[in-house]
């Protein structure tokens, strides 16, 4: 009875072992569908409200994904629209003036470019522009859209030299203007 057992449990064995040499079909993970999406759904930036009435240009990514990971050999359109869930007006608080990217051979991103119209904005109430990729030469992903929060921020008038004396420690901060919006602190430390 042990033989019969050895010699069924040796059988099986040996048909397991005869099916693993078949040959299997190779999986090629680079023959998905190509995705073209906005690189990231919501953004924030702020844009300088200081009477001028500048206009800005704000660059928003645009790129795709799939295949086998590697840019393809041949250009990617792609149509983009104002999205009807935008509180930010186009034409007043921004606005569109191409809606026609191509994503060039051997690359993978392409900027889609806004124009914001920062005397318009609220620094209390920030506005979204919400953009939508309308179409493309390749899928279009279902997650098609990107928020751009418009946020307007005042000038700083921060220049100058400020004495902390906290704790007993006087500390000079002093405050220089690197460009309208960006300040350098430095501070000195007195010890007695």
């Amino acid at each position: 009875m042990k033989n019969i057992i050895n010699k069924t449990a040796l059988l099986m064995l040996l048909a397991f072992t005869a099916t693993a040499c078949l040959d299997e079909p190779a999986v090629d993970f680079g023959q998905g569908p190509i995705i073209t999406q906005f690189s990231n759904k919501e953004i924030t930036n702020n844009f300088l409200q200081d009477g001028t009435g500048v206009v800005y240009d704000y660059d928003v990514a645009i790129e795709y994904q799939g295949a086998d990971g590697y840019p393809l050999d041949e250009a990617v359109t792609i149509t983009i629209a104002v999205d009807p869930s935008s509180t930010a007006t186009e034409g007043v608080e921004f606005t569109v003036s191409e809606t026609e990217f191509t994503i060039p051979a051997g690359s993978k991103t392409a900027n889609a470019t806004i124009q914001v119209n920062s005397a318009d904005l609220d620094a209390l109430n920030p506005l979204q522009a919400v953009l939508a990729i309308t179409s493309s030469s390749q899928t279009v992903s279902d997650k098609n859209l990107v928020a751009i929060t418009l946020q307007a921020i005042c000038p700083s008038s921060l220049e100058g030299e400020y004495v902390n004396q906290k704790y007993g420690d006087p500390t000079t901060i002093t405050s220089t203007p690197l460009s309208r919006i960006d300040f350098n602190f430095s501070y000195f430390s007195t010890f007695n």
